[in-house]
């Protein structure tokens, strides 16, 4: 009863609402494995052993398992208790479906949990070098950023339709998501948004000043990065994870610097998050 309430509670997986399963399900593919496989069913429940969970668990503790340990722990009590553990492994078969669009043209949907008009603008796309990942999240980060981010100027302070505009990058070790989310008041600003969307975007990324001022903007935010054990795992991890190794700062702020350059912000503009590429629709009350 346990597992199976757990399983309930994530109904809208790979979502964790009614709008963000339309948008990973329906709008785009995103479930890369089926929800039974990672869930399983009621019914797979039902069939359930001590001995089949246990034959299960065994390769639960991998060979090529890692442990980190900070802190005051008693190293020989960990080592110990590490000892003890049973390490098997074993290959599975992978069953994998890619990102693909479901529904790229501009639509509009009704939902229970949407009090306002969302307009959403995003791209799917096969894994992007590290520097371009970097490159990405440069330029959603520049064009919405509370500071002098050129969309929030425009559809905060002169229009006056938006409190914010914020954005989404997700990555697998096999492609990436990025993603433009813009709460509005109605359907004419969604379609005037629409409208002036690109126009706006080429105009900001074509001032070298604009994006230089912008690089030093987010270098200066993360001088206090690293600071921490924890937050040096999980960078750690986040690099592991994304390109299978641990990236220096050094390089990271290299590639950082790049973007201050307009006819390379353009390109991966062009290439990850153009109108040929972009998808879009609009979340609307039910």
């Amino acid at each position: 009863s346990i597992v199976a309430n757990e399983r309930k509670q994530r109904r809208w997986h790979p979502g964790d609402s009614e709008l963000s399963n339309y948008l990973w399900t329906s709008w785009m593919q995103t479930e890369v494995v089926s929800r039974r496989q990672l869930f399983g069913e009621d019914d797979d429940l039902a069939l359930l052993t001590v001995d089949t969970l246990s034959k299960f668990h065994k390769h639960y503790f991998t060979p090529d398992l890692h442990v980190l340990a900070g802190g005051s722990v008693k190293i020989e009590h960990l080592l110990k208790t590490l000892s003890n553990l049973s390490l098997n492994s074993k290959d599975a078969d992978e069953s994998y479906t890619p990102y693909s669009w479901k529904n790229k043209a501009y639509h509009e949907h009704n939902f229970t949990d949407v009090e306002m008009p969302i307009y959403f603008s995003g791209s799917c796309f096969a894994l992007p070098s590290y520097e371009e990942h970097v490159a990405i999240r440069f330029l959603l980060e520049f064009l919405t950023n509370v500071t002098h981010g050129p969309l929030y100027r425009w559809l905060r302070h002169e229009k006056g339709w938006a409190y914010g505009v914020s954005y989404s990058v997700f990555t697998s070790d096999k492609e990436g998501v990025a993603l433009l989310e813009i709460p509005l008041h109605n359907l004419l600003q969604v379609a005037e948004t629409r409208k002036e969307l690109d126009e706006r975007i080429d105009q900001a990324i074509s001032n070298p000043s604009f994006l230089a001022i912008e690089v030093e903007r987010q270098l200066g935010t993360e001088v206090f990065d690293y600071q921490t054990l924890e937050n040096i795992l999980e960078e750690a991890l986040h690099d592991i994870r994304r390109c299978g190794r641990i990236v220096s700062e050094v390089e990271y702020r290299t590639h950082k610097k790049r973007c201050a350059d307009p006819a390379y912000v353009r390109s991966i503009y062009k290439k990850y998050f153009g109108p040929s590429v972009r998808g879009e629709f609009c979340a609307i009350p039910k």
